[in-house]
């Protein structure tokens, strides 16, 4: 095989390896010190728990495109209940759905959860790891935010539960913006950013984001016509 022909093949080679490499660590917004939730403060993110469904989420800003393929978060849960399974959801920087894991769309999901010493509000703490479909966003803003799912029935506010997203960076801000809240029936209809529900303090939520960059198309076209302008020349 000509030299020029094994250039183009370890190019491809690496363009294949880095949109294929392992999940690694793209977006951490654990600010506060270990564990990484600031104990100041939570909101409510749960459906089917004896509170009206709801959702707490935080921006993750990326200046390449990403693949995501999973969620982790620090919050904490009525001990003493079965959530069976968390839901996931990823905004545009408009709070425009673009992607949903519930099981309206028919993709609950199955989720661990590691508790922390505790307690914290009278709860118990975890950390939470849910892994997605592997989900490619273009470089900008996203909102992302997982709940859990109390096995109650709905409307069973005796053996439904509650589960909490915990607050971290104690006000200071990482990304674009504060965190994002939905609380239907009770103020927040519509997605807002945290301050703007009743006055509440500016805040981040503790969300880690794992996947792999993607290279840019543009980057590796260059690269592969530099290499055929030079084989020309062989």
């Amino acid at each position: 095989m000509r030299r020029s022909n094994l250039c183009l093949f370890a190019i491809i080679l690496v363009a294949i390896g880095a949109v294929s490499a392992q999940a690694e660590l793209i977006w951490d917004n654990y600010l506060s010190n270990n564990p990484g939730y600031d104990g100041t403060s939570y909101f409510s993110s749960e459906r089917c728990t004896s509170v009206p469904d709801s959702w707490a989420g935080d921006d993750a800003v990326w200046e390449t495109t990403v693949t995501i393929s999973a969620i982790e978060w620090l919050g904490a849960r009525k001990p003493g209940y079965d959530y069976g399974y968390a839901e996931a959801i990823i905004l545009d920087s408009d709070f425009q759905t673009l992607y949903e894991f519930t099981i309206d769309s028919g993709q609950p999901l199955d989720y661990t959860a590691e508790e922390l010493p505790g307690p914290v509000f009278g709860w118990m703490p975890y950390e939470g790891y849910v892994e997605i479909p592997e989900t490619t966003l273009l470089a900008g803003q996203y909102y992302i935010a997982v709940r859990l799912v109390s096995a109650a029935e709905p409307g069973d506010a005796t053996t439904a539960g509650r589960n909490v997203v915990l607050t971290t960076g104690n006000g200071g801000i990482n990304g674009d913006t504060m965190g994002v809240i939905k609380n239907v029936g009770l103020g927040a209809d519509d997605w807002m950013l945290v301050d703007n529900y009743f006055g509440t303090p500016a805040t981040d939520y503790s969300y880690r984001i794992y996947g792999v960059e993607v290279p840019e198309p543009a980057g590796l076209l260059l690269l592969v016509s530099g290499l055929l302008l030079g084989r020309r020349r062989l």
